[in-house]
């Protein structure tokens, strides 16, 4: 484990006379350790050394250029301003009620304090470590800075990750050659870090945000993982896993499976999309997937039992599509598969399941038979037009809260549209025979070939 380094001014201080505390009321001239006083603003003098430890400040403190400024467990009920000092350094227990802004100060070091306002650290030329503090309305800012640069990391010893609670952490334009790190903190908003150079490598990692995660022209090295809970992810902070085997309980932003590959998702999340290539295999198994299912000219798409897709399902030309047990938040939409489609037990939410000009083996639902429940799907259309098959034509069982919609398929295997409920309208025009309805009930209005006779 590093240490964290903090310039040693201990015998610096002991050799500076102490001056008398000022009244609560007076601008007090700090050049001295302080513990127990109550002050009222504190100005620290160009090359003094204030170190304050349980202390009140009812105002505010000023340090001079190339001026050293500690706090330790005081309050400070004002603002903190340091311009060209030599460092400014609230620790532990030091609170802080305005904002903190240090401009062209050598170093800066907050370690478990709690500032209400902006934490705004620009030009700092050696070190910024900020660690388990809390910025409560404010950002934590850190621009054109170097060159130790440590926003959080709960690998290092005693630097817990920070919380920004309604704010932003903007880590910009900064030079490190010692480390660069942003790991393990907590923003209410946007996490940005950008255009940031250097030789080291630079890590953000294992942050939690509320809004989006955006990380631009930061020259490499660049790592970014484990950042989890931002609604948007943008350049080098997302996640892309280029899957050509099997991945058991990862969480990555997307995955791409490229062409003649071959992937298995197993107790995964993605947070993104899935984009399944030509002629690639994919499958997930219980896995979570936030946004879309892509696949172009694939080989096999296969979403199994506890799988989940936020957004929608749309693929075209692959060769095989199974889909068991699975939920998809939008539509299901499956065109020219040239093999079979099977989907069985499968929740549509909120879109339609449309299959068109697919082949030649197709099974929507079919609780006769093994392992096939029928499909729900709760506030869209079933389609099923314009396919051929010769193996098998089942749409069995499943439940829709709109229309059913069974036209154009073709092909010598009988055709068996039985058993569904329906909440609008079951419309079966220009099948070809074979061609077989019953059972079906619960719809408004029940069209042409799907028309039982009635009974002799």
């Amino acid at each position: 484990m590093r240490k964290l380094f903090v310039l040693c001014v201990v015998a610096l201080v002991a050799l500076l006379s102490a001056a008398a505390p000022a009244s609560a009321t007076h601008k007090f001239t700090c050049d001295s350790e302080e513990t127990g006083v109550t002050v009222r603003d504190v100005f620290v003098p160009p090359d003094g050394a204030c170190t304050l430890v349980d202390s009140v400040v009812t105002g505010k403190v000023h340090v001079s250029r190339n001026a050293f400024f500690q706090a330790d467990g005081t309050e400070i009920a004002g603002k903190v301003r340091a311009d060209r000092s030599l460092t400014v350094f609230l620790n532990t227990g030091t609170t802080v009620g305005g904002s903190v802004k240090t401009y062209k100060t050598t170093q800066v070091f907050v370690f478990n304090a709690a500032v209400r306002g902006d934490l705004d650290v620009d030009r700092t030329a050696e070190v910024v470590q900020v660690c388990g503090t809390t910025i409560e309305r404010g950002d934590l800012e850190v621009e054109r800075s170097g060159t130790d640069l440590l926003i959080g990391d709960p690998l290092a010893q005693d630097c817990a990750g920070n919380t920004v609670a309604r704010g932003d952490i903007e880590i910009e334009r900064n030079f490190t050659d010692v480390e660069f790190v942003v790991r393990g903190n907590t923003v209410g908003d946007d996490l940005e870090v950008n255009r940031n150079s250097g030789p080291v490598e630079k890590f953000v990692q294992d942050n939690t945000g509320g809004d989006e995660l955006e990380c631009e022209r930061n020259e490499e090295p660049f790592t970014a993982s484990g950042n989890t809970g931002f609604r948007d992810k943008d350049g080098q902070c997302e996640e892309i896993l280029t899957c050509t085997e099997e991945v058991t309980g990862a969480t990555v932003d997307e995955v791409i499976v490229p062409a003649d590959g071959a992937c298995t998702l197993i107790g995964s999340t993605v947070t993104g999309d899935v984009h399944v290539a030509s002629n690639a295999f994919f499958q997930a198994d219980n896995s979570q997937i936030g946004g879309n299912v892509r696949g172009n000219q694939a080989l096999t798409v296969f979403l199994n039992t506890g799988t989940s897709v936020g957004r929608s399902v749309k693929l075209d030309g692959t060769a095989q599509v199974f889909v068991f047990n699975a939920v998809v938040g939008r539509d299901l939409d499956v065109e020219e598969t040239t093999e079979v489609v099977q989907v069985c037990g499968t929740t549509v939410e909120h879109g339609d399941l449309e299959v068109e000009r697919s082949g030649t083996d197709l099974l929507i639902g079919d609780p006769l038979a093994q392992d096939c429940a029928g499909n729900t799907v709760a506030r869209g259309d079933i389609e099923i037009e314009r396919n051929f098959t010769d193996v098998e034509f089942v749409v069995r069982g499943n439940t829709v809260g709109d229309d059913l919609e069974v036209n154009r398929n073709s092909g010598p295997v009988e055709k068996f549209v039985q058993d569904n409920t329906g909440g609008d309208e079951l419309e079966c025009e220009r099948n070809e025979a074979p061609f077989t309805a019953s059972g079906n009930t619960g719809f408004r209005e029940i069209e042409d070939q799907c028309v039982e006779p009635p009974a002799i």
